[in-house]
C-alpha cells in the first residue's frame, strides 16, 4: 500500500468518539437514527465509526431532514435515505438519482406541473371556443329554420 507523504497515518488509541449532546431527537417525525448506530464493524473500530458518523442524523426524507435542521439550529449534519445532505450550518448536497426525491428535484416538478397548467389553459380555452361555435351553428341553424 502507497501512502502519500501528506498523510499521517494516526493509531486506533488516538481517535476519540464523538456524538450528538441533543435530546428528543426519537421524537422527531421522519428520524431513523444517528448514522453511527446503523453501522456494524469489529468493536476495535468504534470509536472510528463513532468520530465520523457520530455527529450524523440519518432521516426519512428531505422535508423531515428540514424540520430537524431548523428545531436544532443546523448544529449537526443530516442525512436523508435517498442521500441529500444538510451540512452543518444549512446548506444542502444533492444525493441521489432517484426520481421525484425531495427538494432538489422540485424544481424540475414544479416546471412540469406549470406545463400541464398551461396545457391545462390551453384545453379550457380550446373548449370554450368550440363551446361559443356550437352557439353560433345553433344560432344559424335556427335562423334558417324560420
Amino acid at each position: 500500500m502507497v501512502i502519500p507523504k501528506t498523510t499521517e497515518p494516526l493509531p486506533l488509541s488516538a481517535i476519540k468518539a464523538r456524538s450528538l449532546e441533543e435530546k428528543d431527537l426519537d421524537d422527531c417525525y421522519g428520524f431513523v437514527n444517528i448514522a453511527s448506530n446503523l453501522v456494524s464493524a469489529d468493536k476495535k473500530y468504534k470509536d472510528i465509526i463513532e468520530n465520523l458518523l457520530g455527529k450524523t442524523v440519518v432521516c426519512e426524507d428531505m422535508d423531515s431532514a428540514i424540520a430537524i435542521a431548523k428545531k436544532y439550529k443546523n448544529r449537526f449534519k443530516i442525512v436523508t435515505l435517498d442521500g441529500q445532505v444538510i451540512n452543518p450550518g444549512g446548506s444542502l448536497t444533492g444525493g441521489s438519482l432517484v426520481k421525484n426525491a425531495g427538494l432538489l428535484s422540485r424544481s424540475s416538478d414544479i416546471e412540469k406541473m406549470e406545463e400541464g397548467d398551461k396545457e391545462a389553459r390551453r384545453l379550457l380555452i380550446e373548449r370554450n371556443l368550440i363551446c361559443i361555435l356550437i352557439d353560433v351553428i345553433i344560432l344559424v341553424i335556427g335562423s334558417m329554420v324560420c
